[in-house]
């Protein structure tokens, strides 16, 4: 009956698909039915499934500009502390710039005052001579003289290490690299200690078994160190006691020890033992003066040798300190050599 109404309508029998439809069969027509049912329906869900695809397309746009906008914050917050990090170093540049001036003019501040108070010194020596020269004098003179002696030596004994600190503290001040022929050289320089030591009834050893052999090394460094090494031992320990230094040879090394039996030093002293000015809680067994400044150049100079210091004491059982340097190739080869040949001896 519905298809008999349609086909009193000519406008719509018009319409060719219609017409195919209304002329077909019956069985054709539910066929067609279904397949446009099907069709609207696969229609109608690709309509949802593009609506759905535009929503998500949307949420995605929006967490894309959200992150692009995130990542803009993020640029913008990297480039202010860029430019923060250039202030600041620019700040910190001429701060080092201004510490940089500072330290030289105290250098420099230093270094005038202690050549101008080789002066002053020199003529209170002077004077002391003259008062000895003048006549007889009595017990208490003798003893204020001799206390005035002790001053000006003291006095003497910082302007020297002061001068050298601040020379051996420059940069442009290097190693001179050159062969040395350890024994003989560590023998002459303890007979330059030998009447200090013989004064304060200290034995001063040399162990020869393991110092026969070439170095390369700075001279005029490695003298100031062993200088103040073997001075400060003999300074600190008591009489009938013995100072000895030792060398070894190791892969890689080579170092030299230098040994006493005197009082030892602290744990705190043992914390600040390289710092200038720092003077150990021990003293001197024979008054000696100190400047407090020994230690300080034997680390610069260690250091300026690419080298490291270490020190094992014990209070009341005396104290070691032993320097380490490194060698060359060359040096390596030929210690190894040696050893091979006393080996086939």
């Amino acid at each position: 009956m519905g298809l008999s109404i349609l086909k009193s309508y000519p406008s719509l029998t018009a319409h060719p698909i219609l017409a195919f439809w209304l002329n077909a069969s019956e069985e054709n027509q539910n066929m067609l039915l279904l397949i446009l049912i099907a069709s609207l329906l696969l229609s109608l869900t690709l309509v949802v499934l593009l609506a759905l695809a535009g929503r998500k397309r949307n949420q995605i746009n929006k967490l894309l500009e959200k992150q692009r906008q995130d990542l803009h914050l993020v640029n913008q917050e990297l480039e202010d502390k860029g430019k923060l990090i250039t202030l600041q170093k620019k700040s910190i540049s001429k701060n080092n710039e201004l510490i940089s001036e500072v330290y030289n003019e105290h250098k420099s501040l230093v270094s005038v005052v202690a050549h101008d108070l080789k002066s002053p010194l020199n003529k209170i020596q002077g004077l002391m001579h003259v008062l000895e020269m003048s006549g007889p004098l009595n017990e208490d003179q003798k003893d204020a003289i001799k206390k005035i002696h002790h001053v000006v030596e003291g006095g003497r004994v910082l302007i020297s290490d002061l001068n050298s600190l601040i020379y051996f503290e420059d940069n442009d001040v290097r190693a001179d690299y050159r062969k040395l022929e350890l024994m003989p050289y560590i023998c002459g320089l303890l007979n330059e200690h030998e009447s200090y030591a013989w004064k304060k009834k200290i034995t001063l050893t040399l162990d020869k078994s393991d110092c026969d052999f070439t170095v390369t090394t700075d001279e005029k460094f490695l003298t100031r160190i062993l200088d103040n090494l073997i001075s400060n031992a003999i300074k600190f320990s008591d009489p009938d006691t013995e100072v000895k230094i030792s060398c070894f040879h190791e892969k890689g090394t080579f170092g030299i020890r230098v040994i006493d039996q005197g009082p030892g030093i602290s744990k705190e002293d043992l914390q600040q033992l390289y710092k200038k000015f720092k003077k150990l809680s021990a003293r001197p067994t024979g008054g000696e003066s100190s400047s407090g400044l020994g230690l300080s150049i034997v680390k610069t100079l260690v250091l300026k040798l690419q080298g490291d210091i270490f020190v094992e004491s014990e209070e009341g059982k005396g104290t070691q300190f032993t320097i380490v340097f490194p060698i060359t190739h060359q040096e390596e080869h030929l210690y190894s050599m040696n050893l091979k040949k006393e080996a086939e001896n």
